[in-house]
């Protein structure tokens, strides 16, 4: 896994301006800022070492590793990772989603929803929303399309080499929050502050990993074998997004899993087709062995149909409603 952007020490305030926090995230706060020498904006992840378990620091060291590993088309990229030396904290540049995230695109469905008023002469041409009765949804073409670009991105994590040998890379934190959106709609997964490389080169991407343990993740996002204490791996990673998945069709938070039965029970709207019914199902069973990997998702007819569309851009909605 070759190695992009750049590690330094120095000081936040002479080399970024304009900070303004954006978000919480995982182990500190999250700004925008425009980077002092080239006026770029960028994202900026701010953490408190000082307040952090050694546990803690180690898996935030590993995480940004990683990141700094993934250079794709669907993965935020990564530029800088620094400490500043007159403060115990450590920073990790990247680049911004100027978009918004999923979480803020389901937010302002959700919004038309719960308002009640759904105006097809006003409401930006970006986004696609359809009614049925007195009910807002989504467009099914933006659900497949988010699926396609997301599972690019697992496919991507799931499938590494690391000194010649084949390895999987589980991100652990699969939510809403964790997708953003840049500029021209591309959809971009971040949050790797808890990705762990999760499976040895010889064995089945499809199998759980018996290595790597314990409770990570957002609970209504959790899959069940991580919610147990058990092995997590790939295949966790492919629960959280059909819940994810899920919840763009509903518009709810999905039910946290507590039933031990075989099958999860999943709801989706009438207005949905029986092939993304389908779709997020597969990836919803609760035996981990059974569901698709993300390489046999990628394949999908209808992912490659939306693929190389572009998400809706919820910052450019909130600002025209």
């Amino acid at each position: 896994m070759p190695l992009h952007g750049r590690t330094v020490v120095r000081g936040v305030q002479n080399d970024y301006r304009e900070l303004k926090q954006i978000g919480e995230g995982i182990f500190g706060r999250c700004f925008s800022a425009y980077r002092v020498y080239d006026n770029e904006l960028v994202q900026l992840k701010e953490y408190n070492v000082t307040s952090m378990s050694i546990a803690d620091r180690r898996q935030l060291i590993e995480g940004i590793e990683i990141l700094q590993c993934m250079y794709y088309r669907h993965i935020v990229r990564f530029y800088a990772s620094f400490g500043d030396p007159e403060a115990d904290v450590h920073y990790v540049e990247t680049e911004l989603c100027a978009g918004g995230s999923l979480r803020e695109l389901i937010n302002y469905y959700r919004g038309l929803a719960t308002s009640g008023v759904v105006s097809h002469q006003g409401e930006p041409p970006a986004l696609g929303t359809y009614r049925s009765g007195r009910s807002v949804y989504i467009d099914e073409a933006i659900v497949w399309n988010i699926a396609a670009q997301a599972i690019a991105g697992l496919a991507f994590l799931h499938n590494q080499t690391e000194d010649g040998e084949r390895c999987a890379v589980a991100h652990r934190y699969i939510s809403p929050e964790s997708f953003g959106i840049n500029g021209d709609g591309v959809l971009k997964l971040d949050n790797f502050e808890i990705a762990v490389v999760a499976k040895a080169s010889n064995s089945p991407f499809n199998e759980v990993d018996r290595s790597v343990t314990g409770v990570v993740g957002v609970p209504a996002y959790r899959a069940p074998e991580i919610k147990e204490g058990e092995y997590y791996g790939p295949p966790s990673d492919i629960w959280s997004l059909g819940c994810v998945l899920l919840e763009l069709c509903t518009l709810r938070v999905p039910p946290v899993y507590v039933s031990e039965s075989s099958e999860f029970e999943v709801y989706m709207p009438d207005q949905y087709s029986s092939e993304l019914r389908s779709f997020i199902r597969s990836m919803l069973k609760i035996d981990p062995v059974q569901r698709p990997t993300s390489v046999l998702l990628k394949a999908n007819k209808n992912l490659s149909r939306y693929q190389h569309a572009a998400v809706p851009i919820p910052v450019l909605a909130h600002a025209s409603t």
